[in-house]
C-alpha cells in the first residue's frame, strides 16, 4: 500500500470516528395520558317483648341498615349498623355507647346484649349473638340514671326501631359523602368537564337508598366570589357517578364545592367535599416540544448525519479501489 493509499484509509477512519460520535437515536413520540333522597323505609316495630317501655316524648329514634335476619342459628355473631335520628331536631344523634337488644323469636330466654361502637356521626355498628330461640325482634336503649327520695338506679331509655334504611328525613350530605374529581388539568377559558363521586355512608338494604337525578357544582375563589354555580348530571348510578361541566374564567386558584341543591346553603353543602383545583393557561396546557427534545419529528435533524454517511461510503469505495489496484 502506497502513502496516498494510507491518507485516504485514514481519512475515512477519522470520519467513521465522527459518524459514531454524532450518535443518531430515532425519536419516540411520547403518549398523551388521556378522564337522595331514601325510599320510604319499613314502618315502625311493635315494642319487643320484655323490654324497657318505650317513652312517647322520646325524641331519638333508630334506624337499621338492614332487616334483621331471622334464619341464623342461635350463637351466630352478626355485626347491626343503625342510625340515629332526632326527629325534633331535624339532624343525626350520637351513635356512641347505645345498648343493642336481640330478642329471642320464641321462648322467655334472655335477649342478647352488645354495645354500638360510632363509625361516622349518627352511626353505630354492634356485633351481637343471635339469641337461644333465634333472632327476634331488636331493641336500642340509651343507658342513664334514675334518682328518686330514696336513691338512683340504672336506667335505659328506649329508642323505637323506625324503620330499615336511612331516615327519610335526614338532609343528602348527613347520609352520604361527596368527592370531586377533576381528570386533568384544568385549562382557563374553556369548558372542563369534572366528576363528582356520591356514596352512601352505610350499606343500606338495597332500594332504601336512591342517588338523586342531579347534584350541583360551585366554583369560587378563595375567600372570594362566587364564579359559577352549575348542575352535575348523574351518568352512572351504580358507581354514584356526576358529571359537570364548569368554566373558569381566568388562571390561577379556584375552590370546588359540592351540594344537593342550587341554593348552597349549609344544610345542603357536602361538608368533605371541598376540592382545590389550579386553573392554567390553555396554552400551557399541551406544550409543543422543544427541539430536539424527544417529540415527534419532522426528520430535519438526520439531514447533516444522512449526509456524512454518504460521505464516507463514497471514501469507503474509492479506498477499496485503490487497495486492489496497488495490489
Amino acid at each position: 500500500m502506497n502513502g496516498r493509499s494510507v491518507t485516504r484509509l485514514a481519512a475515512v477512519l477519522a470520519l467513521a470516528a465522527v459518524l459514531a460520535s454524532v450518535g443518531v437515536v430515532p425519536s419516540e413520540a411520547v403518549a398523551a395520558s388521556p378522564t337522595a333522597s331514601p325510599d320510604p323505609s319499613a314502618p315502625p316495630s311493635a315494642e319487643p317483648s320484655g323490654s324497657p317501655p318505650a317513652d312517647p316524648g322520646f325524641p331519638l329514634e333508630a334506624w337499621l341498615d338492614r332487616a334483621t335476619p331471622t334464619s341464623l342459628a342461635p350463637g351466630t355473631t352478626v355485626p347491626i349498623g343503625v342510625t340515629i335520628w332526632d326527629r325534633t331536631a331535624r339532624r343525626l344523634g350520637s351513635a356512641q355507647s347505645l345498648h343493642l337488644w336481640w330478642y329471642p323469636a320464641t321462648g322467655d330466654g334472655p335477649p342478647s346484649q352488645a354495645t354500638l361502637a360510632a363509625d361516622w356521626n349518627g352511626h353505630g355498628i354492634a356485633t351481637i349473638a343471635v339469641p337461644e330461640g333465634g333472632g327476634g325482634r331488636l331493641g336500642l336503649t340509651f343507658p342513664g340514671t334514675a334518682c328518686a327520695s330514696d336513691g338512683c338506679a340504672p336506667t335505659e331509655s328506649l329508642f323505637p326501631i323506625a324503620g330499615v334504611g336511612p331516615p327519610p328525613d335526614a338532609p343528602l350530605p348527613q347520609v352520604a359523602s361527596a368527592e370531586i374529581q377533576p381528570g386533568g388539568a384544568i385549562e382557563a377559558g374553556r369548558p372542563t368537564q369534572v366528576a363528582v363521586v356520591l356514596r352512601p355512608r352505610a350499606a343500606w338494604e338495597p332500594g332504601t337508598f336512591t342517588m338523586p337525578s342531579q347534584l350541583f357544582v360551585q366554583a369560587r375563589i378563595p375567600r372570594g366570589a362566587t364564579l359559577a354555580n352549575v348542575p352535575a348530571t348523574l351518568a352512572d348510578a351504580a358507581e354514584g357517578r356526576y358529571l359537570a361541566t364548569i368554566t373558569l374564567p381566568d388562571p390561577g386558584q379556584y375552590i370546588l364545592e359540592v351540594a344537593a341543591t342550587a341554593d348552597f346553603s349549609s344544610a345542603v353543602s357536602f361538608d368533605a367535599s371541598t376540592a382545590r383545583i389550579t386553573a392554567i393557561p390553555a396554552e400551557e396546557a399541551t406544550p409543543a416540544p422543544a427541539p430536539g427534545s424527544g417529540g415527534a419529528s419532522d426528520g430535519s435533524g438526520l439531514i447533516v448525519p444522512a449526509v456524512l454517511l454518504v460521505v464516507a461510503v463514497v471514501l469507503l469505495g474509492g479506498l477499496v479501489v485503490v487497495v486492489r489496484r496497488s495490489t
